[in-house]
């Protein structure tokens, strides 16, 4: 009997102390940042708008375990979310930028003019276009001329005859457009191997592949060619099937800044992310008709 009461006497005196050990306990378990933070999924409608109807997610401050063991939460105010972000600062680095820094940045583009700005806008100086069509089309013709002109303006171009090589179809064709210019090359190749041994690289702004049919060249290997010349924007031939695509994979459309059809002597944008698509230009003109003209809605869009 003596040492129970003993016993009970020491679990007395024990007892507020532990009390006030659970009390600390739970005060602090509160203070502790939970590591995951729930959402909740609200939409809020705005019919005045549509391109404001769409979800938005309202982030909710981390679960709070109170004394009766339920889970509280109380939605982030506009004050405290900024706080929040005044005590995240996020470092911006050459992955990661803000829209304000994006907004700051300068990049170079062609400064086209005339006609060629009209049907293809102010491109990047390094671009890729794609050119299909038929044969007979004008297709070449088109490109021969666009590699004039570039020639002229911007820097060396080399002319990739994978089709035609040095024939007198092509010799006419440069004949016809009148052109003479020390800046444009052409080249008798006839596959990629040959295209990276004889072309040197850094030489030359512009490159044309007439046609990456011929030169049995894809759309991985395009990308291939691309990664090895850099700093040279690409123009690239290819033929259309029955339907009027592109032959091939329409990878390299995916991949293009511009594509262009070229049917019955009429060059036409179909992808264009330097201006609106839907541009025609007249390859052959013909007196009282305009070079260039702007379609309202575009056909054969691929």
């Amino acid at each position: 009997l003596n040492v129970n009461a003993e016993c009970k006497s020491k679990l007395e005196k024990a007892l507020p102390i532990v009390q006030k050990r659970y009390s600390d306990a739970l005060q602090n378990l509160k203070s502790i940042l939970q590591y995951e933070v729930k959402k909740s999924l609200l939409y809020i409608p705005n019919l005045g708008n549509p391109i404001k109807n769409t979800p938005v997610l309202a982030v909710k401050e981390p679960s709070m375990t109170s004394e009766n063991g339920y889970s509280e939460q109380k939605d982030t105010t506009d004050a405290d979310k900024s706080e929040i972000q005044k005590s995240v600062p996020v470092q911006s680095n050459s992955l990661l930028i803000s829209s304000r820094e994006l907004r700051d940045m300068n990049y170079k583009c062609l400064n086209f003019n005339g006609r060629w700005q009209e049907f293809f806008g102010l491109p990047a100086v390094v671009f890729h276009l794609a050119v299909h069509g038929k044969p007979g089309e004008g297709k070449s013709t088109f490109c021969i001329q666009f590699a004039d002109y570039l020639a002229k303006n911007f820097g060396h171009v080399v002319y990739i005859s994978g089709e035609e090589g040095f024939s007198k179809t092509l010799r006419d064709k440069v004949v016809n457009n009148k052109i003479d210019n020390p800046y444009l090359y052409f080249a008798n190749i006839s596959s990629l191997e040959q295209i990276k041994s004889v072309i040197e690289n850094n030489k030359f702004h512009f490159i044309f592949i007439d046609s990456l049919d011929t030169l049995k060249i894809d759309a991985a290997r395009l990308r291939e060619l691309r990664e090895h010349y850099p700093q040279s924007a690409f123009i690239t031939i290819s033929q259309s099937t029955k339907d009027g695509k592109m032959r091939g994979s329409q990878e390299i459309i995916h991949d293009t800044d511009i594509a262009v059809k070229v049917e019955d002597g009429i060059a036409m944008t179909t992808k264009n992310r330097y201006h609106p698509r839907g541009t025609e230009f007249r390859v052959f003109p013909t007196a009282g008709k305009p070079a260039i003209k702007t379609m309202d809605e575009p056909r054969n869009i691929i």
